[in-house]
């Protein structure tokens, strides 16, 4: 005996209410159906809100590509349906990086103000100041914990790949101006050595190290913003933090 079941937009939503997702990000309309997908919204929103509770928030997400009457388009078009906050997806996919910055800049001005604006799968830390400087309240990314995984580690100088050569006999930690667990403890030939000999270990302790830096960058960024010196702090840190420190160390 088969359970035959028909897998629509309000069903799935359904589905993530019953799981308790915190944030449900609608997907529904994408740039190629954009008119049906705003259709299917409608129906969403009626469906949403029958079973809302506190602790769910249903986000929109503005799709379109690259393509900016789109972009526009739908992000207006979703601005006048009341949710609790929008989304920017379709980026960080492979388009250059001031392809994706072009499109927030063209974008997020037809956004409410008064919503949270959370850009999907972004991003570097460069990204993630560029984003906040155009207006971006919210990021998710993989990029801290599965780069470490592979030896990449973010620090306030720059990217560094701790498996390079030229960290072979280097006894200082992973970010000096880093005061992390794994920075306090173990030097860059440890780490590097780790990486090399295949201990899960290695990627154990950059996680760590990525995850840290990237929660004390928004801290930082918070600070800056309260304190009104963010396009200082902007100025600072985006070119440095997207640098590769190798190259650098590979001369001492």
């Amino acid at each position: 005996m088969y359970l035959i079941v028909t897998v629509t937009p309000a069903f799935i939503i359904m589905i993530k209410r019953c799981i308790v997702l915190r944030i449900i990000a609608d997907a529904s309309n994408h740039s190629g159906h954009f008119e049906k997908g705003i259709h299917v919204k409608v129906h969403l929103l009626i469906v949403f809100h029958f079973l809302k509770d506190l602790f769910q928030m249903l986000f929109g997400i503005n799709q379109g590509g690259t393509y900016d009457d789109i972009r526009v388009e739908h992000m207006q078009t979703i601005s006048e349906m009341d949710m609790d906050g929008y989304a920017i997806g379709g980026l960080a996919v492979g388009e250059p990086t001031e392809e994706m910055y072009h499109i927030l800049d063209v974008v997020l001005p037809h956004a409410p103000v008064n919503k949270p604006r959370y850009l999907m799968g972004v991003g570097t830390p460069s990204n993630i100041i560029e984003g906040v400087y155009r207006g971006v309240d919210m990021f998710d990314c993989v990029m801290p914990s599965r780069n470490a995984r592979h030896a990449t580690i973010f620090t306030w100088d720059g990217i560094m790949h701790a498996t390079n050569k030229c960290y072979e006999l280097d006894e200082r930690p992973l970010d000096p101006k880093c005061d992390c667990p794994t920075c306090r403890n173990f030097s860059r030939a440890y780490i590097r050595h780790l990486f090399k000999a295949g201990e899960q270990l290695g990627g154990r302790l950059a996680v760590q190290h990525n995850l840290y830096f990237y929660n004390t960058l928004m801290e930082k960024i918070r600070e800056a913003l309260d304190e009104g010196r963010f396009e200082e702090f902007r100025n600072e840190y985006s070119q440095r933090l997207a640098a590769l420190v190798d190259k650098a160390d590979k001369g001492k």
